[in-house]
């Protein structure tokens, strides 16, 4: 897999992965964002946009490359055994 598109039907929130091989890892190119779907205009999509700021989308992408990264490394040592 190298690639992934999620959309959130309910909120508009997405996030499009780009997975590529870089140095021996994994390159991970993450955009994020919140997309004012049609249904949501009004102060219910308006919420939904004010909680999706830059830096909790940030946080979300470190928190989820962290976790990624310890899964690995979990399943790695586990192979080994």
């Amino acid at each position: 897999m190298r690639e992934l598109k999620v959309q959130c039907q309910v909120s508009g929130f997405y996030s499009h992965w780009l997975l590529t091989e870089a140095q021996g890892g994994t390159f991970a190119d993450v955009e994020m964002g919140v997309e004012e779907l049609e249904e949501k205009r009004g102060l219910q999509g308006r919420v939904i946009g004010a909680l999706h700021t830059r830096t909790f989308l940030r946080r979300s992408v470190e928190k989820l490359l962290d976790n990624l990264r310890a899964a690995f490394l979990g399943s790695r040592s586990v192979r080994r055994s």
